[in-house]
């Protein structure tokens, strides 16, 4: 090979670089401008709570007391920051007062009205009482798919575990050993729902419907108490951090009953992915509705 074909496959190769470059600046800018799906946005800020503030043990708890509540609802770890400091830091604006306030009012209901309380009780006490606290705790409320209502103290979830499993024992006890019948699908059977699904994925596949965005569907699926109309479509409401979950069909009813287009509705079980197991469901109940004139 001469000076010149040498000069030549450099040429070649430098322009090959350069285009591989400049591929991958355009990759990088793309990623960079994307916009988050409300999904992304969800898991993000949950993944920034459970890192920071240890979100998810701290909802787990079923019973907190009036001071680690105060710290958790100003954006303090109670296990990383001692409570002492809380009470003279600033934190994302919250002031050394705002802390006592909160704190204050908290230790007035636990003296007023003792019982357990768990992390989802104080919020939504804070909440209806219209309580200055961080912002954090409404929005993983809402990322995690928990509602206000979801806040049950243990003492009235025992006595119902108990009665389910004295329920079952009893059922049991009574029935016949050779009576245990395993269902079976026959052929033309109509296909078994799919499972329910959580706040989030429920609202990112109800994005736009109704000129409401995804984000704005978790605040209104997060707050039943201000809108009944949701409670039909609720499959299981859930106690932290298991999220509350919903029935898609059911949700789309009740959106057509308040004037939401057919249109719009069949858009959304044709485009989201979320949907998609749903979709065959959707078209036989239309299938359905249409045959009885509906």
């Amino acid at each position: 090979m001469n000076d010149a074909e040498r000069r030549q496959a450099q040429k070649k190769s430098d322009a090959a670089d350069k285009l591989k470059v400049t591929k991958m600046k355009a990759s990088l800018l793309r990623q960079r401008d994307r916009r988050q799906t409300p999904e992304e946005e969800a898991g993000e800020h949950i993944g920034w709570c459970e890192s920071q503030l240890d979100a998810h043990f701290w909802f787990s708890l079923s019973d907190l007391e009036p001071v680690k509540a105060t710290m958790l609802l100003c954006g303090h770890n109670p296990n990383k920051v001692a409570a002492h400091l809380v009470s003279v830091r600033t934190n994302d604006g919250f002031t050394p007062q705002d802390y006592l306030r909160l704190l204050q009012r908290f230790e007035d209901l636990a003296k007023c009205e003792p019982q357990r309380r768990s992390l989802l009780q104080w919020h939504q006490f804070a909440r209806a009482s219209k309580l200055r606290y961080h912002p954090w705790i409404d929005e993983y409320v809402n990322a995690a798919g928990l509602n206000v209502d979801d806040a049950v103290g243990a003492e009235q979830v025992a006595p119902v575990l108990v009665a389910q499993k004295e329920t079952a024992s009893n059922d049991a006890l009574e029935a016949p050993a050779d009576t245990v019948t395993v269902p079976t699908k026959k052929a033309g059977d109509a296909p078994a729902d799919p499972p329910p699904l959580s706040t989030p994925r429920l609202a990112e596949a109800f994005d736009d419907t109704d000129n409401k965005s995804a984000k704005q569907w978790r605040r209104i699926l997060g707050d039943v108490n201000n809108h009944h109309w949701l409670l039909d479509a609720r499959a299981d409401r859930g106690t932290a951090p298991r999220p509350t979950t919903w029935w898609p069909l059911k949700f789309a009813a009740l959106l057509e009953k308040r004037g939401v287009t057919f249109d719009s509705l069949n858009r959304a079980f044709l485009t989201s992915p979320t949907l998609k197991p749903w979709l065959r469901h959707w078209q036989e109940a239309r299938r359905e509705r249409n045959a009885f004139g509906q």
